[in-house]
């Protein structure tokens, strides 16, 4: 709500602005004309109006047209009266009349068509950023957006000194299942494991991205450690049950998935990148103890390989 309230009010400054910069570049026009006493302001009077509609558009430009006609009638009647004109200033008066709106409507129209495009252009750039930042074959966000957003969250962290938590998830034999069924295969296996945990992380400032190959990242803010591992092992759960066949994993008849976390409450000693560099030593220690398992990073080794 306040977003748009401050887009309404920038607006109406903006216009506001455009309004004022229209009237005084005619009054100054107006200056001139009086000041160096030429003969024919008429062609002069264009260049305000052409340059509000520029600015402003059809609105300020019409405003500025006007002024224009009106200072040029009084400018060219006898004795002040703008009903009163001779034949040859008769002449010039309608000739005003007719080429000051046609440079409305001319630099009017020829605005709109570079808004338009403008508008285009710009809409397609965010466009092309928006698919910059996206996975092409599962459709969430990819790893160059991923390291975007943790930077940010991590700072978030640190300042509001609440836990950051991510799980990095491996699919367990892909390579093996790719080389079993195909890659068409391989590829639809990507996408139900995307599926899966994208329906586990529904929670407002939760993020999921594929961070390579058949590897996978789960950002979790505020969430310590417990609720990591809640949802680490939700998830494995979640894409054991699809049953999806794999006759050779050597495990499990179906795809199943390793997954390593690790929680923190950043430090002015810690860094996202050795945050990430644990999650992928956890990950590690849990395809080493079996896979289809979640383990907690821990900094002694012996801890490993006694969870589920």
């Amino acid at each position: 709500m306040n977003k748009i309230i401050l887009n309404i009010a920038n607006t109406y400054y903006v216009k506001n602005n455009y309004l004022m910069i229209s009237l005084l570049i005619t009054l100054f026009t107006i200056l001139i004309v009086r000041y160096f006493n030429i003969l024919n302001p008429a062609i002069i009077f264009l260049i305000p109006v052409v340059f509000s509609t520029l600015l402003g558009g059809f609105r300020f430009g019409t405003i500025t047209g006007l002024l224009s006609i009106v200072y040029c009638g009084y400018f060219f009647s006898s004795g002040g009266n703008l009903l009163s004109y001779t034949n040859e200033n008769l002449c010039k008066i309608i000739v005003i009349l007719i080429v000051i709106p046609l440079m409305v409507i001319m630099t009017g129209t020829l605005k709109k068509r570079v808004d338009v495009r403008t508008q285009q252009l710009e809409l397609a750039n965010k466009q092309l950023r928006l698919l910059s930042t996206l996975d092409g074959l599962t459709g969430i966000s990819n790893r160059r957006y991923f390291e975007q957003l943790l930077a940010q969250e991590w700072q978030r962290s640190f300042l509001d000194k609440t836990p950051i938590s991510i799980a990095l998830i491996d699919i367990d034999f892909f390579k093996s299942y790719n080389d079993t069924y195909g890659h068409q295969a391989g590829d639809e296996c990507l996408r139900q494991v995307t599926d899966a945990i994208a329906t586990r992380i529904q929670r407002p400032g939760d993020f999921t991205a594929r961070y390579g190959g058949e590897e996978f990242i789960v950002l979790l803010t505020n969430t310590p450690l417990e609720g990591v591992m809640k949802v680490g092992d939700d998830i494995r759960q979640l894409v054991e049950s699809l049953k999806i066949q794999h006759r050779t994993s050597g495990i499990n008849p179906y795809v199943t998935i390793s997954i390593g976390i690790v929680s923190v409450i950043p430090s002015e000693y810690d860094n996202s990148s050795d945050f990430v560099k644990k999650a992928d030593i956890a990950l590690y220690h849990a395809k080493r103890c079996g896979r289809n398992k979640v383990q907690i990073y821990s900094e002694d080794s012996v801890n490993y390989c006694n969870f589920n």
